[in-house]
């Protein structure tokens, strides 16, 4: 299991950082996800349908489009996380009266562009408004233009210095196209 406690730098599009728990993707069926204290003690071999109700949680858009009902029942909202490859027609069922706490589109690599498409189709289309967070393989070279599609936060690669990375927010004083609004 993933230690919660390993703190990263989240950059945000203004350019502020904050430090956050790494945050846990849960895996439906996987039991050796979840910590010790969350297991039942009557079913211990037995991996619960959920993650625990604790916050720096996220899930998948499978469980998270299964679970829709049970969000609403409580105190921490997991995150929802999307791969690129995530079918942008699924994302019709995120319009719902709960709303994830936070949505991260993880890039493989730099050079898979269509997490760029997800975040320009939640935002317009699906009117995401809450927080959008660019994961993965996310360099110092590509936050401008994810900014530019409605990201407003990004979890750095390893190794890429937060100070440059604020610096190249600013890379471009014009651009030609649609800014997308954020949802700071």
């Amino acid at each position: 299991m993933p230690d919660t406690q390993d703190p990263q730098t989240l950059l945000t599009a203004s350019g502020d950082t904050r430090r956050i728990p790494k945050p846990i993707t849960w895996e439906t069926g996987h039991g050796s996800t979840v910590p010790p204290e969350h297991t039942s003690s009557t079913a211990p071999d037995a991996a619960p349908a959920l993650p625990p109700d604790a916050p720096h949680w996220q899930v998948g858009l499978n469980d998270w489009l299964t679970h829709q009902a049970d969000w609403a029942n409580r105190t921490h909202i997991p995150g929802l996380v999307l791969t690129s490859d995530t079918d942008p027609a699924a994302l019709g069922g995120l319009d719902t009266t709960i709303a994830p706490a936070w949505i991260t589109i993880e890039f493989p690599v730099y050079t898979d562009g269509r997490g760029f498409t997800l975040a320009q189709l939640l935002r317009t289309r699906h009117h995401w408004t809450g927080e959008l967070r660019a994961s993965g393989d996310v360099m110092i070279d590509t936050v401008f233009y994810l900014r530019r599609c409605g990201f407003d936060s990004y979890l750095l690669k390893p190794g890429h210095d937060t100070p440059a990375a604020q610096q190249a927010l600013h890379t471009f004083t014009a651009a030609y196209q649609t800014v997308y609004p954020l949802g700071i």
